[in-house]
């Protein structure tokens, strides 16, 4: 296991972002918000875009584990994590 991270960033991250979170989402086993959610976070008026440096990928190898972002006001964190990656969101 190669865990590394990255800082999002919004012009070229957004479709590997949505990729894992459509590919991630599990409702039932609330596996984190679904994709639609972040894109319109990103698309609001409500939200301070300002903060998206914040936002972090984890990465193990070239495969996206899990994501981390903030909504509005900046104290309202969310992570999506993959299963088996749990560990991560300690």
């Amino acid at each position: 296991m190669n865990i590394t991270t990255k800082q999002f960033q919004i012009l070229s991250d957004m479709e590997l972002v949505w990729n894992f979170l459509v590919e991630n989402y599990d409702r039932k086993n609330c596996s984190g918000m679904a994709a639609p959610f972040f894109e319109y976070a990103l698309s609001s008026s409500w939200m301070d875009k300002s903060y998206t440096y914040l936002d972090r990928i984890w990465f193990d190898g070239d495969k996206v584990v899990a994501f981390i972002y903030y909504e509005s006001p900046v104290t309202n964190i969310f992570f999506s994590v993959r299963k088996g990656y749990e560990f991560l969101a300690a």
